[in-house]
Order: structure tokens, then C-alpha cells, then sequence
């Protein structure tokens, strides 16, 4: 295992909020089923990673699952925190498998993919981050989100993983981007991916 702990980070300096949702209510079941999607770039999953600590931190009982893009899969699955990596392959429709079978969904980055899998998957909470969600173009976005978190400005991107928990109402103790990899397949399913 890779670890590299981060400080929490605080709200973000733009004058944007981030939506925030109180701790869960007595009556509100934890998260049976959680979706993480990072559905872009290699960086994108690496700095999606401490959500899955944060999440299973709060709801140790939680399976998660996570979806990334085909060849990006191979430093997540020895993550045990992890039920299973879903690999997006080009040309093939990972909606069906995904649609409604989760509790909360979050999409780490602000690709349209993401967000688009975010809102098929989530059934309570969908949350994405989003990189200028108010423009015209991106109207959709803010019918099949409950929450849709601004990207950090002048701020390190991995703060934005700390944002997206605080907005599903965790309160995340660490940010750590932790990497699980299987030796013998990295590099080769990486090398694909590019």
C-alpha cells in the first residue's frame, strides 16, 4: 500500500458554497451501497481515493464500489474497502449494471460521464463535483443531482474530495490518497489506458 496523508482542508476560498447536508438523521439509514465515479483522467481516480477511506470510515458496514475508465483499475482492486472496480469500456453502456443500485453516488470530477452515471446510479444522495455547473449548458446537471459541489479555486484538487464528503455529511478525521495496486498488471493496464 501507497499512503500519502493530506491535511483537511477548509471550505474553499471562492464565494461559492458547498451544499452542505447535516449528519444523518436518527431515522435515515446509513448507506448500504455507494458508487464512486471517476470516469476521466488517471489522476482523477489517484486523487478520488480518499473518499473511499471517508466513507468507510463513517459506514464501515457500506460496500462501495468504483467506476473508472477501462485500464485504470489495477491500482484499486487491492483495496479491500472495495466491493469491485467497474471498468468502463468504450462503446459499451455500463448504465444498466449501475442504475438505481445505490444508496449514494459520487462523480469526482466534473466530466458529463460522471455526472450522467452519478444520476442513473443514486438512489438518496447524488453528488457531483461540477466545473462551472451554472452555465446554460450544464442545466441537466442540477435535475439529477441532489448536490452538485463547485471545484475548489486556487486550492489543491484533492481539497474537492474533502467538499464532496462534507457535502454527503461526513466529517472526514484524514485525507489520505491510499493506492492498492497488483504488481504483476499495473503497468501493462495503465499502459493501455494511454
Amino acid at each position: 500500500v501507497q499512503t500519502c496523508a493530506l491535511p483537511i482542508c477548509g471550505a474553499p476560498r471562492s464565494r461559492a458554497t458547498v451544499p452542505m447536508i447535516p449528519p444523518m438523521a436518527s431515522r435515515e439509514r446509513p448507506p448500504r451501497a455507494v458508487l464512486l465515479s471517476a470516469l476521466r483522467l488517471l489522476g482523477d481516480v489517484v486523487l478520488s481515493t480518499p473518499l473511499i477511506g471517508m466513507v468507510h470510515d463513517a459506514h464501515p458496514e457500506c460496500e462501495i464500489d468504483f467506476l473508472v475508465p477501462a485500464g485504470m483499475g489495477a491500482i484499486l482492486r487491492g483495496d479491500r474497502r472495495l466491493r469491485r472496480v467497474i471498468e468502463h469500456q468504450r462503446g459499451r453502456s455500463y448504465l444498466p449494471s449501475i442504475a438505481l443500485r445505490y444508496d449514494w453516488a459520487f462523480a469526482t470530477n466534473g466530466s458529463d460521464r460522471s455526472v450522467l452515471a452519478v444520476g442513473f446510479a443514486g438512489r438518496r444522495r447524488r453528488i457531483a463535483l461540477t466545473e462551472g455547473s451554472r452555465a446554460p449548458r450544464h442545466w441537466w446537471r442540477h435535475l439529477l443531482l441532489t448536490h452538485a459541489v463547485p471545484l475548489p479555486v486556487r486550492r489543491p484538487v484533492v481539497s474537492a474530495t474533502v467538499q464532496l464528503a462534507r457535502a454527503a455529511g461526513l466529517q472526514p478525521t484524514a485525507c489520505r490518497v491510499e493506492l492498492h495496486d497488483a504488481p504483476d498488471d499495473i503497468a501493462a493496464e495503465i499502459g493501455r489506458a494511454h
